[in-house]
């Protein structure tokens, strides 16, 4: 037999062995036969079934006509639809404001959490590191479940576990922090909201080595391309405080789980509230003469590339301790295409409102960054305008989920097939090959150091990254 081996987890027991299972069991030898006793406890489960859900409906609709407003409000929130009117109190930011997105999340939490009482807090003992608690939130305890926050330890799997558990029992929308790094612990968890699609919203901070001193063991590399290879879940990483604000609208507002990706150094604020975020792809800046002729203001963009593997030049230098800080992308855009490209349906041309023509704009180059290295790509941008005399295109890509759902025409405006696109991303490269020619990436692990300094060995500092474009021009 195989009991008491490997073979009974891998391989079908087989005619022989479930002869001696049944016998052991005194179950009767014929196949597919259920016992009498397992069709009267599953009867007598259904009816138990019915006899409590009989009585909620009696002690609802009692509720109801003595406490109407409270009994919206509860159908409302098991129905899962969100508050009417609840983006008013989304904060808005003041361009110029130097702020982290991890801060940025935590003032947005503590605008909407009144709003949106079904929001349910947490962290993995990580609380004023991912700024994830609110205030006038009490602790949920063994004792006291009228509190909206929990206090999860350094468990980070049971957490992400425990948050689908939430978001599948109904009436609560669930998010909890952790370090970005520490998702890898969370990744199974993770995995099954994205296959089951639970509305779960996951804040993780310290997104790169520019969190500084924790060093290599805290930075993370791998962990940004790992999250996006999951099907059905949305990685978010916003570049300044007003795209964090809609980020959060994003996720709250997308019936499946949300990864939000999120700084621990202070970044500019250099966005407005652009509804093209929404898109999950926008230029900030269009181009030199795009910009001269009133064309960086409400207009929709995105795009493609063509097929077959990137052809432009490798941007390759190595900081001082050896790490190799720039790679060629390497990755077969049409394969991409064909393995994960999907067009939304609905979209039109009339929502390419006057996007540019590049080769009558003159457009040298398109520099696409996320997160913190947005900021980055725009100080770019301006020195190789006011010293190199280029026209430079600058894209927030908070989204590559969101953006894949746009149509084709619409992606083919933001990224030109004929201008060379360069990507900056304070991670690994993999994955960009969708999107760019040359990449401004990790290809190693970080440092321990002072964030800034760290950023500037690695070569994402405006003076190394313009020397590297030049030259590889």
């Amino acid at each position: 037999t195989k009991q008491d081996t490997a073979g009974v987890h891998g391989s079908p027991l087989g005619a022989e062995c479930l002869a001696e299972f049944k016998q052991k069991l005194g179950y009767a030898e014929d196949d597919f036969v259920v016992r009498d006793e397992v069709g009267e406890i599953s009867e007598s489960l259904i009816k138990r079934g019915a006899t409590y859900l009989q009585k909620w409906q009696t002690d609802f609709a009692a509720y109801r006509k003595s406490n109407g407003s409270k009994a919206l409000e509860l159908a409302r929130v098991l129905s899962g639809q969100l508050p009417k009117g609840w983006q008013e109190a989304l904060p808005k930011f003041e361009q110029g404001e130097k702020l982290a997105t991890r801060v940025a999340s935590g003032k947005v939490l503590e605008n909407i959490a009144g709003a949106i009482p079904e929001l349910i807090g947490g962290s993995a003992d990580l609380t004023p590191s991912n700024i994830t608690f609110i205030k006038g939130f009490e602790d949920i305890q063994e004792d006291n479940f009228a509190g909206r926050y929990i206090r999860y330890g350094i468990r980070e799997h049971a957490m992400a576990a425990i948050l689908n558990g939430l978001s599948l029992s109904g009436g609560n929308i669930p998010y909890a922090g952790g370090f970005l790094i520490f998702s890898d612990y969370m990744k199974p968890a993770m995995r099954l909201a994205a296959l089951m699609q639970t509305k779960v919203i996951y804040v993780l901070t310290h997104d790169s080595i520019g969190l500084g001193e924790d060093g290599p063991t805290h930075q993370p590399i791998e962990q940004l391309a790992g999250l996006r290879a999951i099907p059905g879940l949305r990685v978010i990483r916003p570049a300044d405080a007003n795209e964090v604000a809609m980020a959060w609208q994003m996720a709250l507002e997308h019936d499946g789980p949300t990864a939000l990706v999120l700084a621990r150094q202070g970044v500019e604020t250099l966005t407005g509230q652009n509804l093209d975020f929404y898109l999950g792809g926008y230029a900030l800046k269009w181009g030199k003469k795009e910009d001269e002729n009133g064309m960086c203001g409400k207009q929709e963009l995105c795009h493609s590339r063509e097929s077959g593997n990137p052809t432009s030049t490798l941007l390759s230098k190595s900081n001082s301790s050896g790490i190799n800080c720039c790679a060629n992308v390497t990755d077969d855009k049409s394969q991409d295409s064909q393995a994960g490209f999907r067009v939304k349906p609905g979209m039109t041309n009339n929502q390419l409102l006057n996007s540019p023509d590049d080769k009558e704009a003159g457009l040298d180059l398109v520099l696409v960054a996320t997160g913190s290295e947005v900021s980055l790509a725009f100080q770019i941008a301006k020195e190789l305008e006011t010293k190199h005399e280029m026209s430079v295109r600058v894209v927030s890509l908070p989204c590559w989920e969101v953006l894949r759902e746009q149509d084709q025409e619409y992606l083919d405006s933001l990224l030109p097939a004929d201008v060379r696109i360069v990507g900056i991303e304070a991670a690994c490269s993999l994955g960009w090959g969708e999107w760019v020619d040359e990449m401004i990436a990790i290809e190693g692990f970080g440092a321990s150091a002072p964030g800034e300094q760290v950023m500037e060995e690695y070569g994402f500092a405006v003076d190394k990254v313009v020397q590297m474009i030049i030259e590889n021009e």
